[in-house]
C-alpha cells in the first residue's frame, strides 16, 4: 500500500475530515480528496465572489460586466463540474463500491439530489442576468448571495459525510488497481469540453494542498498529448478566460477574455499530433472518441 506522507501539506486541506490530525493515508483517502479539495476552493472563491458583488451594489459601483461575468463561470464551469461529479458517483462509483461493500441503498443520493436543486436555483438565478446581460441586476445579486449562502454549507457537509464514510469501505473491499480502474472509467466519461474546462482548476487547486512531484505525477500519468493541450493550451486558458470571468467582482477593469489556438501554435504538427493521439483512443468511448477525432481534423 503506497504511503501518502511527504506526498500531502494537511494544515492546507479544507476537509472537516483530514487534517494535521487525521492526515490523508493512501490512495482511498486522496481519491476523495482529489476533486472535493477542487469543489470545496472554488467554493471558497464563488462566496467571495458573491460577497463582493454584494458590497459593490452597496456601494451602488456595481458594473453589468462583473456580475455577467460570474454568472457566466458559474453556468459554463462550475455548475456543469458539480453535476458531472454527482453523475459520476451515482452512475459508476457507487454501484461499484456496492459490487463488493455493504452501504445503504441510496445513502448519498438524496443528497445529491437536494443539491441539485440548490445548483439549478443558482443557475436559474444566473440565467436571468445573463439574459440582462448584468445590466440592472442588484437584486440579483441579493438572490445569488442568499442561494449560495444556503448551498455551500450543505455541500460541505456532504462532501464530509462522504470522507467520513467512502474510504474506509474502499480500503476494506478493494485494492488500489481496482479503484485505478473505476477512476479511469469516470474519466472516460468525461468529454473533451469538460476535461478543458475541469481539469485546469483541479490542478490549481491541488498544487496548495499536494506536494509539486505528487502533482506532476498526477499531470504525468495522462496521456501524453493531453499533457501538451493542459499545458501549453488549457492552463494558460484557464488564466485568462475562465479565472477572471470568477473573479470578476475584484476586478476594477473589464478584463480581456483570450483563449489560444490548438493546432496552428502547437509545437507538434497536426498530423503527428493526430497520430500520437490515436493510441489513446482505445480507453476511449464512442462519443468521447468521435470528439477528440473531430477536435483534430
Amino acid at each position: 500500500m503506497a504511503s501518502a506522507a511527504g506526498q500531502f501539506y494537511p494544515n492546507k486541506l479544507t476537509s472537516e475530515v483530514f487534517n494535521t490530525e487525521n492526515p490523508p493515508k493512501d490512495w482511498a483517502d486522496v481519491g476523495l480528496l482529489i476533486p472535493h479539495e477542487t469543489i470545496r476552493h472554488q467554493q471558497h472563491h464563488m462566496l467571495k465572489s458573491v460577497g463582493r458583488l454584494a458590497e459593490l451594489v452597496d456601494q451602488k459601483t456595481l458594473q453589468p460586466w462583473q456580475v455577467l461575468y460570474f454568472c457566466e463561470w458559474y453556468v459554463d464551469i462550475f455548475e456543469p463540474f458539480i453535476h458531472h461529479h454527482h453523475e459520476s458517483e451515482e452512475r459508476l462509483y457507487f454501484p461499484w463500491l456496492q459490487t463488493k461493500a455493504e452501504i445503504p441503498d441510496k445513502r448519498f443520493s438524496k443528497s445529491h439530489e437536494d443539491l441539485l436543486d440548490l445548483l439549478t436555483k443558482i443557475g436559474d438565478i444566473c440565467g436571468k442576468v445573463i439574459q440582462k446581460k448584468g445590466v440592472g441586476c442588484e437584486n440579483e445579486v441579493g438572490e445569488l448571495r442568499a442561494a449560495i449562502l444556503i448551498y455551500v454549507p450543505e455541500m460541505n457537509s456532504h462532501l464530509a459525510e462522504e470522507e467520513r464514510d467512502i474510504p474506509d469501505l474502499a480500503r476494506k473491499h478493494f485494492t488500489e488497481a481496482e479503484e485505478t480502474a473505476i477512476v479511469e472509467k469516470i474519466l472516460q466519461s468525461y468529454s473533451l469540453g469538460d476535461t478543458r474546462n475541469t481539469i485546469p482548476f483541479l490542478v490549481a487547486d491541488m498544487r496548495v494542498w499536494a506536494s509539486p512531484e505528487y502533482v506532476e505525477g498526477f499531470i504525468g500519468n495522462m496521456p501524453g498529448p493531453l499533457q501538451g493541450l493542459l499545458k501549453d493550451y488549457w492552463i494558460p486558458d484557464f488564466e485568462t478566460s475562465i479565472k477572471p470571468k470568477r473573479d470578476a467582482p475584484f476586478l476594477g477593469t473589464e478584463p480581456s477574455l483570450t483563449k489560444k489556438g490548438v493546432v496552428e501554435s502547437h509545437s507538434v504538427s497536426h498530423a503527428s499530433f493526430k497520430e500520437l493521439m490515436q493510441p489513446n483512443f482505445a480507453c476511449c468511448n464512442d462519443a468521447v472518441m468521435g470528439e477528440w477525432r473531430d477536435f483534430f481534423q
